[in-house]
């Protein structure tokens, strides 16, 4: 059974033919099977090591960069991650919100070395 969400914010990613099967709605009757308590200290781990990487590593990055004269650092962060845009943002970002990012791969890179 396919349940429309109230909003739409996933059709753009979604490929022709597939379609959100979840309504955010989990089944009453399920809670955790036994083996999904392993997960958590899992998902905890990680959580917590992606947190040291922004906030420890990146500070370690930006030292690199100062003292190899570069001009910043730069990130990429999709349009619709708002918590990494307000972190990037708290941290004295810029974005360049006219700029496109472009990726050349394949055999349109093999086409261009080529010549």
């Amino acid at each position: 059974m396919t349940t429309r969400l109230p909003f739409d914010i996933l059709s753009s990613e979604l490929l022709p033919g597939e379609t959100v099967q979840w309504t955010g709605r989990p089944n009453s009757a399920v809670i955790f099977h036994r083996e999904d308590w392993a997960l958590i200290p899992f998902s905890l781990l990680w959580g917590g090591f992606a947190i040291f990487w922004l906030l420890g590593a990146s500070g370690k990055v930006a030292r690199i960069a100062q003292q190899e004269g570069s001009y910043g650092i730069r990130w990429e962060v999709l349009g619709w991650n708002e918590s990494a845009i307000k972190f990037y943002k708290s941290l004295g970002g810029e974005f360049f919100d006219d700029w496109r990012q472009v990726l050349l791969q394949g055999d349109a890179l093999h086409r261009l070395a080529d010549g």
